[in-house]
């Protein structure tokens, strides 16, 4: 059976819906499935779609990154805590932040969380810092089921 649809057309779509595979049917009106095979049959799809995820999520990144700066205005201070603690238990784990923080700490392993304490210190402002710190050990307790 012949496809319906050219490869040309089903990357046109994934980068028209930024790599969204149901929207990317949906502009099409095809199944996901269909997109799905597409992707595993012809691997210039499956670059393609690749590519726009990692092109999105470098967006979305860049947009976080200035969230967290504070150069996007009118941001509230619970609005940069929450991006800031979104960053770091998404790209910050391997450092040790977010839910692995406890797992670190049962472990023994203080001195790798002083480092991680120490570069919060150096890169946020004191007051900012001091938020994080609560926030992150209120969350922590709180996902532990530990009483406050």
């Amino acid at each position: 059976m012949a496809d319906k649809y050219t490869a040309e057309t089903i990357i046109r779509a994934l980068r028209l819906s930024g790599g969204v595979i149901a929207e990317a049917a949906r502009s099409l009106r095809c199944s996901r499935h269909t997109m799905y095979r597409y992707i595993r049959t012809y691997p210039t799809v499956k670059r393609a779609y690749e590519e726009e995820t990692e092109n999105c999520i470098d967006q979305a990144e860049a947009s976080l990154i200035d969230f967290v700066r504070g150069t996007i205005g009118g941001q509230s201070t619970r609005e940069r805590l929450d991006a800031i603690k979104f960053y770091l238990r998404t790209k910050g784990r391997g450092r040790g932040y977010g839910d692995r923080l406890d797992v670190l700490v049962e472990q023994g392993m203080e001195r790798e969380m002083e480092t991680v304490f120490d570069t919060l210190a150096r890169i946020l402002p004191e007051e900012l810092y001091t938020q994080v710190i609560y926030e992150l050990s209120t969350d922590s307790t709180a996902s532990s089921g530990a009483k406050a």
